[in-house]
């Protein structure tokens, strides 16, 4: 899994509900090496999520969906428990305030392989594009709000706020060999995709 795309929605968010089992991903084809949940035991990785469990928590089966192992990568805890997880609350946050986001996620470095077949990636990265309640992704606009971070998968970073890790889009399409918005008019993808911050994004530390 390089990246993962999705879309979060008022209705996709709600209370906790009973924590699904880790599962491999049945839908592969054959000739694909499956990860298993017990491939990451005695690693010292977490089995960290690309799309949240609590942005489809409002349903039971896409919930599920969330711990399918090709939504998983190995993260370090001061990551994965940390910056990681509150950009992601801060994501939901903008959500209960009235936006819904449409994010891209995904990974790239090397640092190693589980058990000689899971890569553990050297960075994590995410961009978030956040839009009024009930707008279309095609309403996007070169001063439409985005969150762009790249984070290290690394230890000793739990005291990190995650907007020490903002970035931008062209960054990790340099980093990353990815296009991510090619489909955009030239003129608001080269704004968008330049910009480190929108001027609507706060830099300080939210609350939680």
């Amino acid at each position: 899994m390089n990246w993962i795309a999705w879309r979060t929605r008022r209705a996709d968010l709600g209370e906790s509900r009973e924590r699904p089992d880790f599962e491999t991903d049945k839908t592969l084809p054959p000739n694909f090496t499956r990860a298993r949940y017990y491939d990451y035991s005695g690693s010292g990785y977490q089995r960290g999520h690309m799309l949240p469990s609590a942005d489809r928590i409002a349903d039971a089966e896409l919930n599920a969906e969330t711990f399918l192992m090709t939504n998983i990568v190995p993260q370090e805890p001061d990551l994965n428990e940390f910056a990681w997880q509150k950009l992601e609350s801060y994501s939901r946050k903008r959500i209960y305030q009235g936006s819904e986001t449409y994010t891209i996620a995904g990974v790239y470095g090397d640092k190693g392989k589980l058990k000689d077949k899971i890569t553990v990636p050297t960075n994590c990265w995410k961009v978030i594009v956040v839009f009024r309640r009930g707008q279309s992704p095609n309403a996007i606009k070169t001063d439409t709000e985005i969150i762009a971070v790249d984070m290290p998968n690394a230890d000793g970073i739990d005291d990190e706020p995650w907007q020490n890790y903002v970035t931008t889009i062209d960054a990790i399409e340099q980093r990353t060999g990815l296009d991510l918005f090619d489909l955009l008019p030239d003129d608001v993808e080269n704004a968008i995709e330049a910009r480190t911050a929108s001027p609507k994004t706060s830099m300080q530390r939210p609350a939680y």
